[in-house]
């Protein structure tokens, strides 16, 4: 009986977690679950918060967790100085309030994801490049689904993809986009 405790996989790095995860938070009243075939995640390779890869470590198939995380365990504190005034000339009449944009229009080398604030009444637009979810406490439920131990060929194929959660994924809009 022991022997077969020993077989079951449990989550260790490189391994590849399928999990099903919820994440809510009161604050921004935001919610988003993974789909039904579940979210991967790769162990040990910053494909997720650390805060989740270490509540992770030791779990087997079928094992549940629940977390709250602080801001500082997940996106951080909102930093005011990531707020930035824009002339609403660089945007046209294609910004509206929430949009993701990539990058100031006054900086072409900046690469950033800007969410749209609104207007300052002084024809600006306020842009935050802060996490949309700095400054929340989340509480996330997981459930594994599935343990995996890919060989190091397909680590290193993992690595080169973006296989970071969806579930905290920001969606953007390229500058030619907006124009």
């Amino acid at each position: 009986m022991e022997a077969d405790k020993k077989k079951v996989p449990v989550v260790e790095k490189d391994t590849v977690v399928r999990v099903n995860m919820k994440v809510t938070t009161a604050g921004k009243d935001f919610e988003a679950e993974s789909d039904e075939d579940g979210e991967s995640i790769l162990i040990g390779h910053n494909d997720t918060l650390p805060a989740i890869e270490k509540a992770l470590m030791g779990h087997r198939v079928g094992d549940k967790i629940h977390l709250k995380l602080e801001p500082e365990d997940a996106f951080g504190d909102s930093d005011p100085d990531l707020l930035v005034s824009v002339p609403s000339s660089f945007f046209g009449d294609h910004i509206e309030e929430g949009m993701k944009i990539e990058g100031n229009p006054q900086d072409p080398t900046d690469d950033r994801i800007y969410t749209v604030l609104g207007t300052n009444g002084v024809g600006d637009v306020i842009l935050d490049s802060n996490h949309p979810l700095a400054g929340e406490s989340l509480t996330i439920d997981i459930e594994i689904l599935g343990i995996e131990k890919p060989t190091k060929d397909e680590i290193e194929e993992m690595e080169t993809q973006a296989n970071s959660s969806d579930l905290f994924e920001i969606s953007e809009v390229t500058r030619n986009q907006i124009h």
